[in-house]
C-alpha cells in the first residue's frame, strides 16, 4: 500500500489565532484517500501555534515513515514558500519522494510554482478529493498522470495540465464525513481556550460563487457554478462531529450561504428534527443575500443554532463597490448593509463584518465615510483587511511596478507579503499611498475596533483583542 504523508504547513506569522482550526479541505482529501493508502499527518500549523518545533516533528516522520508521497496543503500565497521549504527538505532526505501541492495559491499559479521549485513534482488544481484518490492509483506510473484531470506536472521541462478539477454535484454530495481523528483536536481545543474563543469545526453546504469580485481567489478552486450539498450528508457530518469528536460549534465555510434561502429553511428544520444535541453555528454571506428577504427563515435558523453571520461588506461607497464588481446593484449596497445588520440585530444574530481598504476609486474621504457608517450601524464586530494581489485575481493583471487598469500598483512580488491581516500594504493605489493606507488602518482600529463586541465568534476571522495579546498567554 502506498505511504502518504500529509503536511498541514506552518501558518503565516500574521495568521489570526481564530483561524487556527483543523483545515476542512485537507481533512476531506485524507478521508477520500484513507482506504487506499497508509496515511500519516504532520500538523505543522497546529504544532507551531501550540509551541512545538514542527520541523523536528516533520524530520522525525519523514525518517521513520519514509513516505512515497508527501501532500502539502492547504497553501495560500502567505505560506507558499513554507510549502516549498517542506518539499525541498523532503527531497533532501529522500530524492524519490513525490511532492504535491494543493490549495488556492498553487491552483491559481501552478505554472509559476512548478517553474520556480524544482523539488515540486505536481500540483492539484481545483477540488482535490477525487483527484488525489485517482493519483494514488498511478502515483508510480507517470505515463498515466496526463489522464488525471486537474493534475499539473512537468514532463521533459514542459508543464502538462488538462482542466481544473471540479466535483460534480453527485460527487460533492456523497463526500463522506471528514475523519478528524488524524488531527490533534486536543491541541486545537487548547489553542481556542488560550485565545478565548470556543473550539469549532468547519463544514460546508455549498461550493462555488456566481459573482466576479476582483479580489476573490475562491473561484480558482471552486468555480462560479454553485452546487448545494445533500442535506442528509450535512446532518451525518454534524452527528459524526458531535458523537465521535465532541464538537457542538461549527462554522460553514460557504462563500455565499445565503444564496438559497429555501435550502437554509429546509436544513434548519432537519437540524431541529435530527440533532438532539444543542449546537451553535455561523454562516458567511453577502448583505444582498436572498435570505434577508425573509425574517421567518432567519428565526428558524436561530432556533436551529445560528449565532452569527459574517458579512463581506467591503465598503459603503457605491462608486467603489461598482468598480470591484461586487454586485449588480451598487447603488443599493449601502442600504442593503444597513438592512441586513438591523434585521440580524432584531433576530438576535450577531454580525461580523469585513471592510477593505485600498480598493479602486477609494479615496481618503470615501474610507472616512465608511468608518462613520460603521459607527452608525454598529455591527457586533468590524474587521479591516487590505486588498491583496493574490494570483488568479483580476487585480493582478499588470506587470509589477506599473499601474494596472484598476489604478493599483503592486509594490511587492513576494507572496509572503500577501496577508490580509498584515498591516503592511503590498500595494498602493492612485487614490491612497502606502503610508496613507497604514494611517487609515490605525484610525479604523481606534474608532471602530475598540467598540466591537467580539465575544460571540466561532467563525475563522481574526479578533483584534486577541491578536494584540498573542503570545502573552501560555498553554498548559
Amino acid at each position: 500500500m502506498v505511504k502518504v504523508l500529509f503536511v498541514n504547513p506552518p501558518y503565516s506569522p500574521f495568521t489570526p489565532p481564530e483561524s487556527v482550526v483543523p483545515p476542512l479541505g485537507l481533512a476531506r482529501v485524507i478521508t477520500a484517500s484513507k482506504q487506499t493508502a497508509d496515511i500519516r499527518l504532520v500538523d505543522m500549523g497546529c504544532e507551531e501555534v501550540f509551541g512545538n518545533d514542527s520541523w523536528t516533528l516533520l524530520d522525525y516522520e519523514l525518517r521513520k515513515f519514509k513516505p512515497d508521497i508527501i501532500g502539502i496543503g492547504p497553501l495560500t500565497s502567505a505560506n507558499i514558500y513554507k510549502g516549498e521549504e517542506i518539499a525541498k527538505y523532503a527531497k533532501s532526505l529522500q530524492q524519490s519522494i513525490i511532492t504535491i501541492f494543493g490549495g488556492a495559491d498553487p491552483s491559481a499559479a501552478f505554472e509559476k510554482r512548478l517553474n520556480e521549485c524544482k523539488e515540486l513534482d505536481a500540483v492539484a488544481v481545483g477540488e482535490s478529493e477525487f483527484l488525489f484518490a485517482k493519483f494514488l492509483d498511478v502515483w508510480d506510473k507517470t505515463k498515466y498522470w496526463p489522464k488525471i484531470n486537474g493534475l499539473a506536472f512537468r514532463n521533459n521541462g514542459k508543464i502538462i495540465f488538462s482542466n481544473v478539477s471540479r466535483l460534480s454535484l453527485d460527487d460533492f454530495s456523497r463526500l463522506p464525513p471528514p475523519d478528524w481523528s488524524f488531527f490533534h483536536l486536543d491541541k486545537y481545543r487548547k489553542i481556542a481556550n488560550r485565545f478565548g474563543f470556543k473550539p469549532y469545526l468547519s463544514l460546508e453546504m455549498s461550493r462555488g460563487c456566481p459573482y466576479n469580485c476582483i479580489f476573490c481567489v475562491s473561484k480558482n478552486v471552486f468555480g462560479h457554478h454553485i452546487k448545494m450539498r445533500s442535506q442528509k450528508n450535512i446532518i451525518k457530518e454534524l452527528e459524526d462531529a458531535i458523537n465521535r469528536f465532541g464538537y457542538t460549534r461549527f462554522s460553514f465555510n460557504d462563500d455565499n450561504a445565503g444564496m438559497n434561502a429555501e435550502y437554509l429553511l429546509s436544513l434548519s428544520k432537519k437540524i431541529l428534527q435530527n440533532i438532539s444535541t444543542k449546537i451553535e453555528f455561523t454562516l458567511t454571506m453577502r448583505p444582498d443575500s436572498p435570505l434577508f428577504d425573509n425574517k421567518s427563515i432567519l428565526i428558524n435558523l436561530v432556533k436551529a443554532g445560528l449565532k452569527e453571520i459574517f458579512l463581506g461588506c467591503e465598503s459603503e461607497d457605491s462608486k467603489v463597490i461598482r468598480k470591484t464588481i461586487k454586485t449588480k446593484n451598487p447603488d443599493k449596497w449601502k442600504e442593503q448593509i444597513r438592512y441586513a445588520i438591523e434585521l440580524c440585530r432584531k433576530s438576535k444574530i450577531a454580525t461580523r463584518t469585513n471592510w477593505m481598504i485600498a480598493l479602486p476609486e477609494q479615496t481618503m474621504e470615501s474610507f472616512l465615510n465608511t468608518i462613520n457608517f460603521i459607527c452608525e450601524i454598529k455591527p457586533n464586530t468590524s474587521l479591516i483587511s487590505i486588498l491583496q494581489p493574490y494570483p488568479g485575481t483580476d487585480i493582478t493583471n499588470n506587470i509589477h511596478g506599473s499601474w494596472n487598469s484598476y489604478g493599483i500598483k503592486i509594490l511587492s512580488s513576494n507572496p509572503s507579503d500577501y496577508s490580509a491581516s498584515k498591516y503592511d500594504p503590498p500595494i498602493e493605489t492612485k487614490w491612497l499611498s502606502r503610508d496613507e493606507i497604514i494611517g487609515l488602518i490605525y484610525l479604523f482600529l481606534r474608532r471602530v475596533g475598540s467598540t466591537s463586541i467580539a465575544d460571540v465568534s466561532g467563525s475563522p476571522y481574526y479578533l483584534f483583542e486577541y491578536w494584540k495579546n498573542r503570545g502573552k498567554v501560555k498553554l498548559k
